[in-house]
């Protein structure tokens, strides 16, 4: 007869061979078969009966708790657990014999063995009766996870360390909105006000230093700005939904032809995507804003967005033509305050790219380039695509 129990996370089935011979396989190479997975499996293994007695344990068992095979059988099962659990253990072994049925041991609780030495030690248990002509038995299957628990304890501390970085980045972000962005606008409005009143009685080269001041403490407001926006990106955001991309598309479409002149062709319909409405806005405004910005001066923007749905994915292509992108630099153009251009010649902080790939993949999706130099570039995003009611 063939004895089995589940492994303790399910992911295995153990054969028995137990050394009571009312338990063996009645066919010799079956008794074969089980007694060599029972000696070779890597979790601890004991035959309990209903007194609570071990009748059996393969080697395993012997390596984990310290004792001889021999020095178990016949003792209680609560050998092997710490001396404080033991009472405990006892009553729920006892009506766990009322109601036998094959589950993991204490489900949700932190349980431990005992070794010979007094030391104790972290398991996972499962629990597999069965009933022979000799009576009813109970195999335990002991799996040893102190290894499993110390990942799981360095998972926690360090998910617990990045909330507090977290913490300290929104408040970073606070004193740099309203702490530092306070005296940077008192500069630009000093400079402005020298720049109208007095500019008559400013030397040439005077005007020029205000009029620089004016125009770095810009740059530095659109920086912090845009700093802040991509320290946002996905905090706080409410859970993805279905997003219509014609509805997304159409007024960023509008807003660039209204102010660049742009050409901008739109294939409708887009379709749907799982995702955040505002973070997919974000993402079509600021791949809408570099297609019409890199182009070469006095040509007109010329956009074209497509999509196309593939293996439950939807896939968004912004095509310009504008000056392309060598396709050494591809891999650095999404990273964050990374130029290919003086902010002379292209304005910009550098910013716009590495919010769009970071918006894309906090909703589990990915962008990408297709460029070369001179021919225009062909930017995408990617999406799981929404199921509509």
């Amino acid at each position: 007869m063939g004895l089995s129990s589940q492994g303790p996370d399910g992911a295995g089935v153990y054969p028995l061979f137990v050394a009571n011979p009312s338990l063996a396989a009645s066919d010799p190479r079956e008794s074969r078969l089980l007694e060599s997975l029972f000696e070779a499996a890597p979790d601890s293994i004991l035959v309990v009966d209903e007194s609570g007695s071990i009748i059996d344990a393969n080697p395993q068992a012997s390596r984990s708790f310290g004792y001889a095979v021999s020095e178990m059988i016949g003792q209680r099962i609560e050998m092997l657990v710490p001396e404080v659990k033991r009472p405990g253990h006892a009553r729920l072994r006892e009506a766990y014999q009322s109601e036998p049925l094959r589950r993991p041991m204490g489900r949700g609780l932190d349980l431990e063995a005992r070794r010979r030495d007094g030391s104790t030690f972290p398991v996972d248990i499962m629990l597999g009766p069965f009933e022979t002509e000799a009576g009813r038995f109970v195999t335990a299957i002991v799996r040893d996870v102190t290894e499993r628990r110390a990942v799981e304890r360095d998972a926690a501390r360090k998910a617990a360390a990045l909330e507090e970085v977290k913490s300290e980045l929104e408040a970073f972000a606070y004193s740099v909105s309203h702490d530092l962005r306070t005296p940077l606008r008192a500069m630009q409005g000093i400079g402005l006000a020298l720049e109208e009143d007095f500019s008559s009685q400013l030397e040439p080269q005077a005007l020029d230093y205000v009029r620089r001041i004016v125009a770095a403490a810009k740059r530095m407001d659109a920086l912090i700005l845009d700093l802040l926006a991509y320290s946002r990106v996905g905090r706080g955001q409410s859970a993805p939904r279905v997003v219509d991309l014609d509805a997304v598309w159409a007024p960023v479409r509008d807003e660039f032809v209204a102010s660049h002149q742009a050409v901008v062709t739109l294939h409708m319909p887009l379709g749907y995507v799982r995702g955040n409405p505002s973070l997919v806005a974000q993402i079509a405004t600021n791949l809408m804003a570099n297609a019409v910005k890199f182009v070469a001066k006095g040509q007109r923007p010329e956009v074209e967005i497509r999509s196309r749905a593939s293996n439950g994915r939807v896939r968004v292509s912004v095509t310009d033509n504008g000056i392309g992108i060598d396709p050494a630099h591809h891999g650095r153009i999404f990273g964050i305050f990374e130029r290919l251009h003086g902010i002379e010649q292209y304005p910009g902080t550098g910013i716009g790219l590495a919010l769009v790939k970071k918006a894309a993949e906090g909703m589990n999706g990915a962008v990408g380039v297709e460029s070369r130099l001179g021919a225009g570039s062909s930017f995408w995003f990617e999406l799981e695509e929404g199921e509509v009611a």
